[in-house]
């Protein structure tokens, strides 16, 4: 608990010293974990300490923090929880006011010093306070800001992991839609699986529920609500890339010229239907303090991540909302099913490539830039286009690939996409000779031991 209380307290002076403290006024949220409540009791301790007073908002969804530091114009926010991975993390995210969140080089790293600096508590100046009713005006704000068209004739399955996303599939009953929950209590140790929506045996329920049910569609939430997931009519999932191209050609409808930010590990059918659609892109690296600070800085439209992570700045305040791009998936739906179309046969009209999943290779810290430098010099010198915003990514006339190390793991993250299934393997050969010097590892024998199988986005 020391930490989290040094946290609170290096993060309320981090605030002032930046001259974020107009109000000494922050909010703390918190997720279902076990650990959850002694964690942002001490932080709150350290936030008090500190001089703030501080809104106590309870367990929440992520971006409800979020939201309540944007719409209340608090001088920041801080949510204690370790989003999708297993019942045993935890951790805190830190934001700035306007609801946006710290990188490790906008404020993470500073508070760091901060925390190792020597501190000396005395009794708590700041006040605690609570804020009633939190979730029910959270609700009836997004649902009037995401522009839900009348879509309760829509049936949905919706898998809250036990996390905090429980509250959705009620508020959408009550909004007489005809829905069916799956693991909707609230339960820190997430007995039925984990809370990650990306992962196909997370999702087995829900395509299971969807089918014997014929619903129009699946929704399912991380553990904090700001990852979604989402299974068609045929009980597919529904890729994020091909989630991001269908929600960013429905945004660019009323927006044409529009900008759309997605992440470097993105598919090319993103930038495919964007295109077509008249749309501008960005690329940005993957993170998301990144993407949510591209997206206001640059005034785009949404934006999202291979992770699952989807934005809005038209209509809202530019942050990650799992239940707001919710919303937009069920207005989607419903109007593909008012032209007599279904959610599948969408994602059967987008482009047809072959990209892999994202690739997590195991690779120590002191190796990872080294793998990084010797590809840029490599490729570089081999004559292919390269980027270098986020590890190394090269794209050719017949496909793209990327490497890139993880910020919080010691991996390397790599995708492959090819136009056919011979492209992905050229692809995949380009970088396999660096790996295999640095790290010793032979790259396709990796792929089948991680069963890095290739998808054909159809």
């Amino acid at each position: 608990m020391e930490d989290a209380l040094r946290v609170g307290y290096s993060f309320g002076e981090w605030l002032k010293e930046r001259g974020y403290a107009k109000k000494k006024l922050v909010s703390v949220g918190g997720d279902v974990r076990l650990s959850t409540a002694p964690l942002k009791s001490a932080l709150i301790s350290g936030l008090l300490s500190s001089g703030f007073d501080v809104i106590d908002l309870g367990m929440v969804p992520t971006p409800t923090l979020y939201f309540s530091v944007a719409h209340m114009g608090l001088d920041g926010g801080a949510m204690i929880t370790a989003s999708h991975l297993p019942s045993k993390y935890n951790g805190i995210k830190l934001v700035r006011p306007g609801g946006i969140a710290l990188s490790y080089e906008t404020g993470i790293g500073d508070v760091e010093k901060l925390c190792s600096a020597p501190h000396t508590y005395g009794a708590d100046i700041g006040k605690p306070k609570e804020l009633g009713g939190v979730m029910d005006f959270y609700w009836a704000f997004i649902k009037q800001a995401s522009k839900l068209s009348d879509s309760t004739a829509l049936s949905v399955a919706v898998d809250s992991g036990n996390g905090t996303c429980g509250y959705f599939a009620d508020a959408l009953r009550g909004e007489g839609y005809t829905v069916y929950p799956l693991f909707q209590e609230p339960n820190g140790t997430f007995p039925n699986h984990v809370p990650d929506p990306l992962r196909e045996e997370n999702l087995l329920s829900l395509k299971k529920t969807v089918i014997e049910k014929g619903a129009d569609v699946g929704i399912a939430f991380d553990g904090d609500g700001d990852r979604i997931g989402v299974v068609d009519n045929l009980g597919r999932h529904v890729s994020s890339d091909q989630l991001l191209a269908l929600l960013a050609s429905q945004e660019l409808e009323g927006n044409p010229g529009g900008l759309i930010v997605h992440d470097v590990l993105a598919s090319s059918i993103v930038d495919e239907v964007v295109k077509a659609k008249g749309g501008r892109v960005l690329v940005s690296r993957t993170g998301h303090s990144y993407i949510n600070s591209a997206v206001i800085e640059k005034g785009a439209l949404m934006a999202g991540e291979v992770s699952g992570h989807i934005y809005y700045l038209d209509g809202y305040y530019g942050f990650d909302d799992a239940s707001f791009a919710a919303l937009k998936v069920l207005d989607l739906v419903a109007k593909a099913k008012a032209r007599g179309q279904d959610l599948a046969e969408l994602v059967n009209a987008l482009p047809v490539v072959y990209s892999s999943p994202e690739f997590r290779l195991p690779c120590p810290e002191d190796k990872k830039a080294l793998v990084i430098s010797k590809l840029v010099d490599r490729l570089s010198s081999q004559g292919y286009k390269l980027s270098t915003i986020d590890g190394v990514r090269v794209d050719a006339d017949f496909g793209w690939g990327i490497v890139r190390p993880s910020n919080t793991e010691p991996v390397l993250a790599l995708r492959f996409e090819g136009k056919d299934e011979a492209s992905l393997k050229r692809i995949e050969s380009i970088f396999a000779p660096t790996i295999a010097e640095v790290l010793g590892v032979d790259l396709p024998a990796a792929r089948t031991i991680f069963l890095f199988t290739a998808l054909k986005y159809s």
